[in-house]
């Protein structure tokens, strides 16, 4: 049941967050430097609406601020604005100029439907930044805040500096108390990025 889920894997970001040395949790489905797959979307343009083959993140509403994104125009997601998780999309600065945008708080993305498309606001740009390789080019993105309902993903945490062998056993031994059962599997963002240079 993707609904009992989902309510469990809020409980362990809440039970985690409990710990003093966690300093941020977020969920994504799109861990920075692994990139986050592509989608087609539509842009409106005078000839009409046009596909564009674009990089997309999926995130709850405490990615952003967990990775240090910074605002550029508009506002980031919102979790008690419930449109946000079904028709909103913040895009990097690398969409508005491929865009052509003036104003991007005015436009919006399309994802392609049977009958009609999804138009999804842009509520904010935030400055261009690297989701994969620093050798990858910045292309537009677009990132969505994830419908808790479905899907899985993987919870991120900033960790103050600290004993991080102690500090991961701690985490463990919480996760093990809310998932019982569930295999834990942790991995450091640095060692992450730094395998993509090896």
């Amino acid at each position: 049941n993707d609904t009992l889920q989902w309510s469990a894997l809020r409980t362990v970001k809440t039970e985690l967050m409990r710990e003093h040395f966690v300093k941020g949790a977020a969920f994504t489905w799109a861990v920075p430097g692994e990139g986050g797959g592509r989608w087609v979307l539509r842009v409106k343009t005078p000839e009409g609406k046009v596909d564009k083959p674009m990089p997309v993140m999926t995130c709850d509403a405490d990615f952003p601020e967990l990775i240090g994104l910074q605002l550029v125009e508009g506002r980031m997601f919102d979790r008690e604005v419930p449109t946000d998780a079904q028709s909103a999309v913040v895009v990097n600065e690398s969409a508005v100029k491929a865009f052509g945008w003036d104003d991007p708080l005015s436009e919006a993305l399309y994802a392609p439907g049977d009958s009609v498309d999804q138009e999804l606001r842009v509520i904010g740009v935030v400055k261009d930044f690297h989701y994969t390789s620093l050798h990858t080019p910045i292309e537009p993105l677009a990132l969505f805040q994830s419908d808790p309902r479905y899907g899985s993903g993987t919870l991120m945490l900033r960790l103050e500096g600290g004993d991080t062998g102690t500090q991961l056993a701690e985490l463990e031994e919480r996760w093990a108390e809310v998932m019982p059962g569930a295999d834990w599997e942790a991995t450091f963002l640095d060692d992450s990025i730094a395998r993509l240079y090896a």
